[in-house]
C-alpha cells in the first residue's frame, strides 16, 4: 500500500522517475517487474494497467507508450539498463 502510493506520486511527477524507482525495486528482469507491480497493485496485471491510468491522469494509449520507452525496447535492454545503473550508482 505504501509502495503503491509512492508509485502515483513518482508517476505524477516523470515517468523517468518511476522507470529508475522500479528498476531498483525489480533488480532482476522485465518478467520479475512485471510480477512484482502485479503483487504491488492488486491482483493482475488489468487492475495494474488500470489505475497507472489514473495516476497519469492521460490515457491508456499515451501511458502504454511511455512505459515502452522507459523499459527501452525489449527484456534484453532492461536488463542492460539496469546493470549500467547499478554501476554508474
Amino acid at each position: 500500500m505504501s509502495l503503491k502510493h509512492k508509485q502515483q506520486q513518482q508517476v505524477g511527477d516523470n515517468n523517468m522517475s518511476l522507470k529508475h524507482k522500479q528498476q531498483q525495486q525489480v533488480g532482476d528482469n522485465n518478467m520479475s517487474l512485471k510480477h512484482k507491480q502485479q503483487q504491488q497493485v492488486g491482483d493482475n496485471n488489468m487492475s495494474l494497467k488500470q489505475k497507472q491510468q489514473q495516476q497519469v491522469g492521460d490515457n491508456n494509449m499515451s501511458l502504454k507508450h511511455k512505459q515502452q520507452q522507459q523499459v527501452g525496447d525489449i527484456n534484453m535492454s532492461l536488463k542492460h539498463k539496469q546493470q549500467q545503473q547499478g554501476r554508474g550508482q
